[in-house]
């Protein structure tokens, strides 16, 4: 992302080389508007920001909404506070991921967005992304679809969610961190990085920590995941298959 910028402003700061910036969601609506290897003159625009360490709030409900991020490195996850009092993670972002889209159309953030280790982001201020779909229509595809993309896993999700035993949904949430992890990064081995602690995987799914710790246990029991502490693999899903379709 970075080389085509730094001649047009050198006094940007760049993020670091170690950073993941090639399956950036911020570099892919901005190619959409390049030619070649170079970027429009809007990407002059990006920041990088950081480091933000565990626990970090990048912004909260109420806040301006003036930017959509890209995570180059580290995660982040979304919550907020429910009507009795307690927090509810909403989502996790992945490095490389889009966030704080949710607010499009509204003047302030939905929700809070908070780094679950130390993380680096790609800063787009919401005028330079309104300026890139008006003036290149295939940005604005390019955002349906992540948007889009982001939106069905929601979705299913929240249909799934009911009908699903415990063991089913734990392991469809993993699976699919796995595969947006891999389809990212093409991981050299079956090992997943976990960044996410269980309390806040208990509340995204809507269990309690002590459930969620016997389902984990009963799934490397039966051979179905392998969990570390900070890492997971998948060994078979031969059982929720079968279990699916009867």
């Amino acid at each position: 992302m970075h080389q085509s910028l730094k001649s047009k402003n050198s006094s940007l700061r760049l993020v670091e080389p170690k950073h993941t910036c090639g399956v950036c969601d911020i570099k892919k609506l901005l190619s959409k508007a390049g030619t070649g290897d170079h970027l429009p003159q809007e990407g002059c625009n990006i920041r990088c920001r950081g480091p933000y360490l565990p626990g970090d709030r990048i912004y909260t409900i109420g806040d301006p909404f003036r930017a959509v991020y890209a995570i180059t490195s580290g995660s982040v996850k979304t919550e907020l506070t429910t009507v009795e009092g307690s927090l509810k993670v909403t989502d996790f972002y992945l490095r490389g991921e889009l966030f704080a889209a949710e607010a499009l159309g509204e003047s302030h953030h939905v929700n809070d967005a908070v780094a679950m280790e130390k993380t680096w982001l790609c800063e787009l201020p919401i005028d330079v992304l309104e300026s890139l779909c008006q003036n290149h229509p295939q940005v604005l595809r390019e955002l349906f679809q992540l948007l889009g993309r982001r939106y069905r896993n929601t979705h299913l999700n929240l249909v799934r969610a009911p009908g699903r035993i415990g063991e089913q949904r734990v392991f469809e949430f993993l699976q699919e961190i796995a595969e947006r992890s891999q389809r990212r990064h093409h991981l050299p081995s079956d090992e997943i990085p976990l960044p996410m602690n269980k309390s806040d995987i208990a509340s995204y799914l809507g269990l309690t920590p002590e459930t969620l710790s016997r389902i984990l246990r009963r799934l490397n029991d039966t051979k179905a995941i392998h969990s570390g502490t900070k890492s997971f693999r998948i060994l078979s899903d031969s059982q929720f298959d079968q279990q699916n379709s009867a």
